[in-house]
């Protein structure tokens, strides 16, 4: 740029420019200032105004000049671009630096997260992508060797094969992509350099002609053919990043699926495991309950010898018992009805006392209320009175200490009592009718009257002492009055609420023998089929407490549920127990156990206390529940725990221990309506030794709603937290490869 510069002046002369038409330019400018206005206005995509074509020789000397500095401003232009594409390169050679860190962060990843087997899998599979990616190399060079060999261009090709409607328009539909403003950028390029490479080559031809006509102008195509060269060799390490690109894009891709692949394998394996697992946790479960199924069948044979024993006696004299047997069951049936009619009434007329007793709890506080107002009124008066004797005895005190200084150690007091006779007997002197200050102004040393008048306020201040006193008494005593009712109303509310409970308790169990009654009057009913009458099968329909569960009688808000149990009977054998323990079982009088429930979080339920080595308790017992998630993991992997206590005195010994499984109930909780009922056998293990079997007992459960959408809810939630987080880092990797 430097020679063409210093060379301007020499051309000037050769080509006799005179100097009116010279223009005065500096001969070292920059690009801003060497910029004409023709030149400034063209854009980089732009075409250079192609100028007719004209013999150098032909030219005036002005063209001359101008088409010099035209050439020169292409300089510089080419220049720019140059320093342009130059900087394209260096932001194409950073993206490729960070996708070469984003693979190698994810082989990383890869080979951190699935393991050796994987690691092999993966170089494996980079061997593979190297050899595929040495035969796409060849197979490009065959092609552009072929392609060069034909000389044509493959986008005349294409041109060439389109219809003539797309041809004509030039329509055709365009994916917009990266890959896409790459090859449009690239072909933008290519426009430019063949326009600046035909150009150079018609200055040349000028330059050229001009030099050989005269011999004097000097050879300016050395700048442009080096820049041509470098255009060249960028042109080169351009498509050598391209290819590189693309190379890397293809690895890329085959890595993308090497780790899916690694993904899916990988939970293939934690699908397997889980499985595994659930048939590991089914063959424990079966294990454990080999137990209870080997008791159940035992029942069951013994069931089903005394139904065969049932059978042959009925079989041998069917009529004649069954005729007998009805009319035993009606005389009992009757008896049952008339002790049921006893006992309803017996539970109205306590209903009826806990009524009357209600009424005078209520009465009683009214009166205890009056009797506080009357005693704070009291209490006030009580005061007011203190305050007067207060103020009085002031009086009296000073009206003392005059009378002393008056009599000066005379018999004051006896002076007083005078007056006070005189004042009992209704004598009234003149002097009393006087006033006492005047009498003392008129008479100043009239000390025996002075004395008479202190006796006189003595008496009353006696009195005045005596009715207060009195007074006072009264209200201590109607306080203490008052305290004994107050005492006496909260010993009778006391002993109101204690009737009253033994009341409900009587309530309750009543309510229970009478349920059990009735349930049994059903069962006879069934068995025999005599007519009872309307009110008795109303009364039984109603109760339904017997065989099956209640439905109903409890509200449930949404996220709840009822779980109910029915432990129906028992039985022990106690010949398995410690001798001491089977010993002081023999010197109990009676044989009485009853057993305790342990649900969740609830408080521990109670069953009725039963007689005998075989008790049918047949308790049904609700807990309510909120279903959440620490609710469903307990159904999983918890248990219902089950206690047998024995009853000595007022105390209770346990001596069995059991524990009911509730997994089975998330399958059967999976209906669309109402859940079945599960009813089965448990063991019961000693508390003295976990090993010792004493016995058993039949129950039966269930959730009373379905849950089959909070357990889809639960599984999808736990599937969720489970899920590999290798696919995030993949998805973070491709968010930064589009942003590049």
């Amino acid at each position: 740029m430097t020679e063409t510069a210093e060379n301007i002046p020499e051309v000037i002369e050769t080509l006799n420019i005179p100097e009116k038409n010279r223009i005065s330019r500096p001969l070292e400018r920059q690009s801003k200032d060497l910029k004409r206005p023709e030149s400034a206005g063209l854009q980089k995509t732009q075409k250079i105004p192609a100028k007719p074509t004209k013999s150098f020789q032909s030219m005036t000397e002005k063209q001359k000049t101008e088409a010099y500095y035209d050439l020169y401003d292409t300089n510089i232009e080419l220049k720019n671009k140059q320093n342009e594409l130059e900087e394209r390169v260096k932001q194409l050679t950073t993206q490729l630096t960070r996708i070469v860190a984003d693979i190698k962060y994810e082989r990383d990843l890869a080979a951190n997260s699935a393991g050796g087997e994987i690691k092999a899998k993966i170089q494996a599979l980079n061997e593979e992508k190297e050899k595929i990616s040495k035969e796409n190399l060849e197979l490009k060079q065959k092609l552009k060797e072929k392609k060069f060999s034909q000389g044509k261009n493959p986008r005349q090709v294409g041109q060439k094969n389109r219809p003539p409607t797309i041809a004509k328009f030039n329509t055709q539909p365009v994916v917009i992509s990266k890959d896409r403003r790459v090859d449009e950028t690239l072909e933008e390029r290519d426009r430019l350099i063949e326009r600046l490479k035909e150009q150079l080559q018609q200055t040349e031809i000028e330059l050229l002609r001009s030099k050989g006509d005269r011999g004097l102008a000097p050879d300016l195509t050395d700048s442009f053919k080096e820049k041509a060269t470098q255009l060249l060799n960028l042109e080169q390490k351009f498509s050598s990043l391209e290819q590189e690109f693309l190379s890397q894009k293809t690895y890329l891709e085959l890595t993308k699926k090497m780790l899916e692949e690694s993904q899916a394998s990988l939970r293939d394996e934690r699908t397997k495991n889980s499985e595994l697992s659930i048939r590991l946790n089914a063959a424990e479960m079966a294990a454990k309950g080999s137990k209870d199924l080997a008791l159940k069948l035992k029942e069951v044979v013994s069931e089903n010898k005394q139904l065969e024993m049932r059978v042959k006696e009925l079989c041998q004299s069917p009529f004649i018992k069954e005729s007998g047997d009805r009319v035993i069951i009606g005389t009992k049936i009757t008896l049952l009805e008339k002790e049921l009619e006893e006992r309803l009434y017996t539970v109205n007329d306590y209903k009826e006392r806990v009524l009357r007793a209600e009424s005078e709890l209520a009465r009683t506080k009214q009166e205890l209320d009056l009797a506080n107002i009357e005693r704070s009124r009291l209490k006030d008066e009580n005061l007011v009175l203190n305050v007067k004797l207060s103020e009085k005895g002031k009086y009296v005190d000073d009206f003392d200490e005059k009378l002393k200084v008056l009599v000066q150690d005379k018999d004051s007091e006896a002076f007083m009592k005078a007056i006070g006779m005189m004042k009992l007997e209704g004598q009234q002197p003149v002097w009393s009718q006087l006033d006492m200050i005047e009498r003392a102004q008129s008479v100043p040393g009239d000390v025996p009257g002075l004395m008479r008048e202190i006796e006189r306020l003595k008496i009353e201040k006696g009195d005045l002492a005596a009715e207060l006193e009195k007074y006072q008494n009264l209200i201590t005593l109607k306080a203490q009055i008052e305290e004994e009712k107050t005492a006496m109303i909260k010993a009778e509310n006391e002993n109101l609420k204690f009737q009253l409970r033994a009341a409900q308790k009587r309530i309750e169990e009543l309510s229970k023998l009478s349920d059990y009654r009735a349930n049994k009057l059903k069962q006879f009913s069934k068995l025999q089929g005599p007519k009872l009458p309307v009110s008795v099968n109303q009364s039984i329909e109603n109760l339904d407490l017997g065989g099956g569960f209640i439905e109903g009688g409890t509200e449930v808000d949404t996220g709840e549920n009822i779980f109910d149990l029915m432990i129906i009977d028992a039985d022990y054998n106690l010949n398995l127990l410690p001798p001491k323990v089977i010993e002081n079982i023999k010197n109990l009088p009676e044989f009485l156990t009853f057993m305790t429930v342990d649900f969740y979080n609830h408080e521990s339920q109670l069953t009725s206390i039963c007689e005998g080595l075989r008790p049918k308790f047949e308790v049904h017992i609700s807990f309510k529940v909120s279903v959440d998630n620490l609710f469903l993991k307990y159904l999983q992997a918890d248990f219902v725990i089950v206690e047998a206590h024995l009853t000595v005195g007022d105390r209770y010994v346990t001596i069995g221990k059991s524990k009911i499984p509730l997994k089975v109930l998330i399958e059967v909780s999976r209906a669309e309506n109402l859940t079945r009922v599960i009813e089965s056998a448990c063991v019961l293990f000693s508390r003295f030794d976990e090993k010792v079997v004493i016995g058993g007992f039949r129950y039966k459960m269930r959730m009373r709603y379905p849950m089959n959408e909070i357990f889809d809810y639960y599984e999808d939630q736990q599937e969720v937290m489970v899920r590999p987080t290798t696919i995030d880092a993949i998805d973070t990797s491709q968010k930064r490869r589009e942003y590049f």
